[in-house]
């Protein structure tokens, strides 16, 4: 969907029905396991309809917006895979992708492209265009998303994202209040007798930096690594920052201090 590729979405979404399908089948047999399937937002803002189907769009065919995409062989990932060193062979990777027969209109939109990049965009224009699809950007869209549920105790209706994940707590009878309060320590409870300070150099990547007698070790927020003498030591779990600029880390991070791990 970043790329805005037509065939790459329809692809991925019949690969995760299938998945989904192995899960459903699962949860049937056993009688208590719950499925839920879900995004976490919406992404392309994808519309079946574009400037061509301004007018006339109540007797548009559904071919018109369906048969384009059935000719495409490959997504455009694997399409522009194809693509040699020197790009000589453009046309022949945007055949693979459907669009064979192009029209010199199109082939100078090709032309112009100079990179796999910019090929992979023009493509996805020219598809998008041939199947009548519009796309609003190449990132993320505010929408509210579909929840699919299946099995026992399965959620139903409109949810605060947040509370899916309260109501697999439950169902699980994982206390999450509990949990936090075992994964995530605040920093100065956590490194009690070392410096701890802040790296703000970067405002929108602040370093949690904390030296004890053996070392100093710096933990970037909102990732989940530790650096020490220039390398990094991959934590499971990230170091978190609140509205009141406290840090809280895990009990791995401790152990890093204190040169345990």
């Amino acid at each position: 969907a970043h790329a805005n590729d037509p065939v790459g979405m329809i692809s991925d979404v019949l690969a995760f029905d299938e998945a989904v399908g192995k899960a459903v089948e699962f949860a049937e047999k056993d009688g208590n396991t719950m499925v839920i399937a879900i995004a976490d937002h919406g992404n392309s803002g994808l519309s079946i309809g574009n400037a061509n189907t301004t007018k006339g769009y109540d007797t548009t065919p559904v071919s018109a917006y369906i048969d384009p995409l059935k000719k495409a062989k490959m997504t455009l990932e694997g399409a522009t895979s194809k693509l040699k060193e020197d790009l000589s062979n453009k046309e022949e990777v945007a055949a693979l992708y459907g669009l064979s027969n192009l029209t010199s209109e199109e082939k100078a939109q090709l032309t112009k492209a100079r990179d796999k990049k910019e090929i992979s965009a023009a493509l996805s224009k020219l598809l998008a265009n041939r199947a009548n699809l519009g796309f609003t950007t190449g990132g993320h869209t505010g929408e509210d998303v579909f929840l699919y549920s299946y099995g026992v105790d399965r959620p139903t209706g409109h949810f605060d994202n947040t509370d899916i994940a309260k109501h697999m707590a439950k169902s699980m009878n994982i206390n999450l209040n509990e949990l936090t309060n075992e994964l995530f320590i605040e920093a100065n409870k956590a490194f009690k007798g070392s410096k701890v300070e802040v790296d703000s150099k970067d405002k929108n990547n602040p370093v949690l930096v904390v030296t004890n007698n053996k070392r100093t070790v710096r933990f970037p927020v909102n990732k989940n690594i530790a650096i020490v003498n220039g390398k990094e030591i991959q934590m499971d779990s990230v170091v978190v920052q609140d509205k009141k600029n406290r840090f809280f880390v895990s009990k791995q991070a401790q152990q890093i201090v204190k040169n345990e791990k």
